[in-house]
């Protein structure tokens, strides 16, 4: 059908499960590379399939957001909070619940603590709130919607 393969940009990943198989896959003389995870729209795949590798890797784009996000807002001396919420809510929400639609439904309790940690720390540092505080009451004081699941 005259389609060409750019062999560099082609890689192969095996579902792996507990037997091992080791196989050289190649096309035309040239071979490709095996990997253990590939991104596939956003969403980092693992071999084993096993979302926590997914999971981690939005948590800490997540905290690089959040970071990303405060470091500006300092530089810019931006300090109204419906402004700083704005920004938390599209630059560092959005890269944390990415692909939630995939990987949501196996995230354990603890990965959901570390997003809500990201949140509670942007939330406490903001407001000049104590780390103690209890999460549910610091989601009723900043008006945002509290997860029934984890109360």
């Amino acid at each position: 059908m005259g389609m060409t393969i750019n062999t560099d940009n082609t890689k192969v990943m095996i579902i792996k499960s507990k037997k091992v198989t080791y196989a050289n896959f190649v096309y035309g003389n040239n071979n490709l590379e095996e990997v253990t995870s590939y991104k596939y729209l956003g969403i980092d795949i693992h071999h084993k399939i096993n979302w926590n590798y997914s999971i981690e890797k939005m948590i800490n784009g997540g905290w690089k957001a959040y970071f990303g996000v405060e470091n500006n807002c300092k530089s810019t001396n931006l300090i109204m909070w419906d402004k700083k919420k704005f920004l938390f809510e599209t630059l560092v929400t959005l890269v944390i619940l990415y692909g939630c639609e995939v990987w949501g439904c196996n995230i354990s309790r603890e990965s959901w603590r570390k997003i809500e940690k990201i949140q509670k720390r942007f939330i406490t540092y903001n407001l000049k709130i104590k780390n103690n505080t209890p999460y549910p009451i610091l989601l009723i004081e900043v008006g945002l919607p509290q997860s029934k699941a984890w109360i």
